[in-house]
């Protein structure tokens, strides 16, 4: 089979795609990776087809980005990310799914739905957050409060805005394809052509129990985590490493603001306040790295591989995505989250409510200050290191990505 795959995003988005796409080839099927410019050559690395989608990335995660953005702001920035692309983004999706034998998408809420729609072809949504009602915990992107009642308002006023939101935005391109627009309702509306459409949340059990009330069509496989392998450590990396204590690892990956400069600042302050040897990774941002340096730090610019990095870590700090989160958590090390947007304080959340690491630290009330007083507590609480290490051993067990293939293997067979 075809496999068409769309991941509109950055790494964390688009990373777990690839990993899922080269397990789906090696069970002999063929697959066609959607998404921005910058990641063709890992696709390609893997043995997946590539199609660009239009527009660009950074602009994108910058819009998605800015501080002080959260779910009443959400829509508006995704329209500001999309704004003057958004009928040439829909129309490589098209075109990339032209003889595809079903549709995979990431995070793409009822658009790439349409597609599916329009080639009459089986369509599966995956997510890396929960997105579908339910009476456990609130819509990620709304305060973590407790209460049922709240919990279910969250998602059906959200739900509500979504689908008003994409009806009005793809009005135009879904007259020109002849597509009947759907109605707006409180909650999700994923079919084609009378099949209720399936959704995989990339995520464990076991660090998120599965709501009781969701739909049999609602699966969950664990996370989609990449091998432990690094083909070729940086020799000046793996000599700090070899250098002194465990280091802490710091960083925000794909997370690009008009404050990254300043957080980096606070950072390192921290750092020289607690004197913890650390490996600060810029990520997208390594060119505003400081200039200061410190003889317990090490700046890390490039891609690294976290599934070999974080075992040798004694703690991780980080922006709190799913992948990010997930293999931290995996690698059994304690975890503290500094959340930008999006659901990635949800993940700080589940952290905490654990005891996994600290109470995640909001970007906006970050100071040097808060980090060193956190960091302290995450490396010296000994309840951090014991239950993100049984935690650690529990994620082990699973093959996410294994599991994801399995499902998608059969519920084709069944559509």
């Amino acid at each position: 089979m075809l496999f068409s795959m769309v991941a509109i995003g950055s790494t964390g988005d688009v990373r777990p795609y690839i990993l899922l796409g080269r397990e789906l080839q090696r069970r002999g099927h063929q697959t066609r990776l959607i998404a921005f410019a910058p990641f063709e050559e890992a696709a390609r690395q893997v043995g997946m087809d590539f199609l660009p989608l239009p527009g660009s990335l950074h602009h994108y995660m910058e819009s998605l980005m800015r501080p002080g953005n959260m779910a009443v702001t959400f829509l508006p920035q995704l329209q500001k990310a999309i704004a003057g692309c958004k009928d040439a983004l829909m129309d490589s999706i098209l075109t990339g799914s032209q003889g595809a034998d079903a549709i995979l998408s990431t995070f793409s809420l009822s658009a790439v739905n349409a597609v599916a729609e329009k080639l009459h072809i089986p369509y599966i949504q995956t997510y890396y957050f929960p997105l579908d009602p339910n009476a456990d915990f609130p819509l990620p992107l709304f305060p973590q409060l407790p209460g049922k009642r709240y919990a279910g308002a969250s998602y059906r006023i959200s739900w509500l805005a979504i689908n008003a939101f994409e009806r009005h935005m793809l009005a135009d391109w879904r007259k020109a394809q002849g597509i009947e627009a759907p109605p707006i309702k409180s909650e999700p509306i994923l079919t084609v052509d009378g099949h209720r459409v399936p959704v995989l949340y990339a995520i464990s059990p076991k660090l998120l129990e599965r709501p009781s009330d969701w739909d049999d069509n609602i699966y969950m496989t664990g996370f989609w985590q990449e091998e432990n392998e690094q083909a070729e450590p940086d020799p000046e990396l793996q000599a700090f490493l070899d250098a002194g204590d465990v280091p802490v690892y710091i960083g925000f990956g794909s997370m690009v603001s008009s404050d990254m400069e300043k957080i980096f600042d606070k950072v390192v302050a921290a750092l020289r306040e607690t004197g913890l040897r650390a490996i600060v990774d810029g990520g997208w941002s390594s060119d505003i790295l400081p200039a200061e340096k410190l003889p317990n730090v090490y700046y890390h610019t490039g891609y690294i591989n976290h599934g070999w990095l974080f075992p040798r870590m004694r703690a991780v700090v980080h922006h709190g995505g799913a992948g990010t989160t997930a293999s931290g958590l995996r690698a059994g090390r304690p975890t503290l989250i500094i959340p930008f947007c999006g659901e990635q304080a949800f993940w700080g959340h589940q952290v905490y409510q654990r005891e996994l690491g600290p109470k995640p630290i909001q970007r906006s009330l970050l100071t040097a200050s808060k980090l060193a007083d956190a960091l302290r507590d995450l490396c010296c609480d000994a309840r951090y290191a014991q239950n993100a290490a049984q935690m650690g051993e529990m994620l082990r067990q699973e093959d996410g990505v294994g599991c994801a293939a399995d499902l998608i293997e059969r519920l084709i067979r069944e559509w």
